[in-house]
């Protein structure tokens, strides 16, 4: 079972980020089991055909989650 310290670390890292005037933080899900974890905390897929492929293939996705 999970402890929750993933998540805990993409809060700190988007918290960061607002503090730190960071516009966009990227990453590369290396299969669809986190790429739809990523999803759950608000990353989408990256927009540009390398990213649909990957989506495609199930490996290394490149996703964003751009910060208000």
């Amino acid at each position: 079972k999970s402890l929750g310290l993933f998540s805990q670390l993409l809060k700190n890292l988007t918290m960061f980020a607002k503090a730190n005037r960071i516009r966009k933080i990227t990453l590369s899900a290396s299969t669809n089991e986190p790429y739809q974890y990523f999803q759950q905390h608000g990353f989408t897929v990256e927009k540009n055909a390398f990213a649909s492929a990957a989506l495609e293939r199930g490996t290394t996705i490149p996703m964003e989650l751009l910060i208000n």
